[in-house]
């Protein structure tokens, strides 16, 4: 019977590599390294924009800060910024105006005289615009909206947001025009480390009550003392600058 053959030896299994999902959803600032899913629909209205997470503090209180930043600026009415304080989370999201997939913008951007209500590129943009409304996306007033990007915030916060919106220069010309970029910001309160803050008040002026009511009877027995009553004066100034913190 020949001799069975030893089997070849098996290769070690590789490390899974980051998943990519896809989803906007972020725990901290990494770089897409890998393709994003085909989208096989004939729209796209999600839209994602640069985002940073900073931790910094005023006074005796923390604060975790959200900035998203955007090219170009933002129509009034056409964003939005939620804080959802069960699930710890801030949620972006911005519109893009109906008019962009109308067949009255088509006629702006093609070539002059090549536009007609029977050209194939009109139909087809006019057919794209139809299924959006078949598929119920999210419309209000002059405007669709696409899915929103969720931002972890690893601690746990509390309290009422503090959201802005500041528009400034990028520097670029286009014919005489400045162009405008523009900031969006969701400001809020780390809570764990502002209840330590007001333990460590609290318990500072508790100690210096004590330390005061402890110094005060001391200055009584001085008093009751009538040998004492010479240096009673004295003693109460050293007491005094003994108890502050």
């Amino acid at each position: 019977m020949p001799a069975t053959k030893k089997a070849a030896k098996a290769a070690p299994k590789k490390k899974a590599g980051p998943k990519t999902t896809g989803d906007v959803e972020g725990d901290d600032f990494v770089a897409n390294v890998s393709p994003q899913p085909i989208d096989d629909r004939s729209y796209n209205i999600n839209m994602a924009d640069g985002w940073i997470r900073v931790q910094y503090s005023e006074g005796l209180v923390d604060y975790i800060m959200i900035e998203f930043h955007v090219n170009g600026i933002l129509p009034e009415g056409g964003w939005r910024i939620v804080f959802n304080e069960d699930e710890n989370k801030v949620s972006f999201q911005r519109a893009i105006h109906k008019f962009l997939f109308s067949k009255e913008h088509l006629s702006s951007i093609m070539n002059p005289g090549e536009y007609s209500s029977t050209h194939s590129r009109v139909v087809a943009v006019d057919h794209s615009a139809q299924r959006m409304m078949t598929d119920r996306v999210e419309e209000s007033g002059d405007f669709f909206w696409g899915r929103a990007q969720v931002v972890n915030l690893n601690v746990k916060c509390t309290g009422t947001p503090q959201i802005s919106y500041k528009a400034y220069k990028s520097g670029l010309i286009v014919g005489r025009h400045k162009q405008y970029n523009c900031v969006c910001t969701c400001r809020v309160q780390v809570a764990a480390q502002r209840t330590e803050t007001m333990q460590r008040v609290e318990k500072g002026v508790v100690q210096k009550c004590l330390t005061f009511q402890a110094a005060r009877a001391a200055w009584i027995l001085l008093l009751t003392d009538a040998s004492q009553r010479a240096t009673s004066a004295a003693m109460w100034m050293i007491l005094q600058m003994g108890t502050k913190i």
